[in-house]
Parts: C-alpha cells; sequence; structure tokens
C-alpha cells in the first residue's frame, strides 16, 4: 500500500463517511401547526410526504428534529401516513466532539427559522418572523 491509500486508509478508519443529514421541525413545518392536542390529531402539510420521499430518494437522511418528547406517537403518526424518516430527537452521526444536545445537522427546515446572513438586518427579520408566527397562531 502506497502511503498517499495508507492515509486515506488512515481517515476512512477515523472518520466515518459524510452522511447528508437534514433536520426537520414537526409541528408548523411537516404538519399542520396546533396549539394543543393528540399527536395523532395531526394532518400533515400539502405536499410534505411527497417532499421527505425525494429527500430520501436523493440520499439525505432524515432527522425530526422536534421540542415534543412524544417520540413513539410522533413514529405512529409518520408511520401511518407513510412518511420516511430515519430518526427523531437524534443523530447517531453527531460529530463525536459535541457534547450538546442539539441535533446536528447539515441543512435545518423549520417554520420558525430566521436565516442569518449578518448581524445588520438580524434584529428585523426577527421582528417580521415573529409577527409572522403570531399572525399564524392567531389564525387556529
Amino acid at each position: 500500500m502506497n502511503k498517499a491509500n495508507r492515509v486515506l486508509h488512515l481517515i476512512e478508519k477515523f472518520e466515518p463517511p459524510k452522511v447528508k443529514t437534514v433536520g426537520i421541525d414537526f409541528d408548523g413545518t411537516l404538519t399542520v401547526p396546533m396549539k394543543i392536542g393528540d399527536i395523532a390529531d395531526n394532518t400533515l402539510q400539502p405536499g410534505a410526504k411527497e417532499g421527505m420521499e425525494e429527500l430520501k430518494k436523493r440520499g439525505y437522511t432524515i432527522i425530526i428534529d422536534t421540542c415534543r418528547s412524544q417520540v413513539d406517537d410522533i413514529k405512529k403518526f409518520l408511520d401511518s401516513q407513510g412518511v420516511p424518516y430515519d430518526y427523531i430527537n437524534e443523530n447517531p452521526n453527531q460529530p463525536k466532539d459535541t457534547s450538546s444536545t442539539k441535533i446536528y445537522a447539515d441543512v435545518k427546515l423549520d417554520d420558525k427559522v430566521v436565516t442569518h446572513t449578518n448581524w445588520e438586518d438580524a434584529v428585523d427579520k426577527i421582528e417580521t418572523k415573529y409577527k409572522e408566527i403570531e399572525a399564524r397562531r392567531n389564525e387556529t
């Protein structure tokens, strides 16, 4: 084995292969927002199932990243709807040098997220997003 192959072998041995990971919020992103209620009473957002199927087809690992603690109920709901996912509130491929409870993902999809590009307009973006969220809450 030449030197380059040995280095590559060592890298592969100690570093897991890169997995494309997407973290997807449950309430308001995957499902129609609910104020309260049983998870089984949720409905999927239009196009959610098809979008999740496309992500799987393209090789993404899908993590349902939610504040809800009822993992078994979420599994039952997603399975009953035929929605593909890999994990709920966990990432076995989490970088080994982290000790945070924050789930690592390359990309996150969440109805409450503000994309950060700079601090010059961050506060205004947060205020705008907050107003959108409040308007949605008042609709239901």
